[in-house]
């Protein structure tokens, strides 16, 4: 890997289309407003795997909404 000193365990969840505000910065009213009124169609790993051979390639982003948040917010520094 490029990078072996980050590893994570990602997914994304995938619904069907609907519309979406546009200028709702709030990822918790629009999660919502997914739940209620769209269809979950699939979860989905996010990969980074560029192994000679074995690896299974790298994830990519094509249309839509993400949110990315800084990982270090999630690790536990022991």
């Amino acid at each position: 890997m490029k990078d072996n000193t980050l590893r994570a365990h990602i997914h994304t969840a995938v619904f069907s289309y609907i519309p979406l505000k546009k200028n709702d910065p709030s990822p918790d009213d629009t999660i919502s407003h997914l739940l209620e009124h769209a269809r979950l169609t699939d979860i989905l790993h996010l990969l980074c795997d560029d192994r000679p051979l074995s690896g299974l390639g790298e994830s990519a982003f094509l249309q839509g909404v993400c949110w990315v948040v800084p990982v270090e917010k999630f690790v536990n520094d022991q």
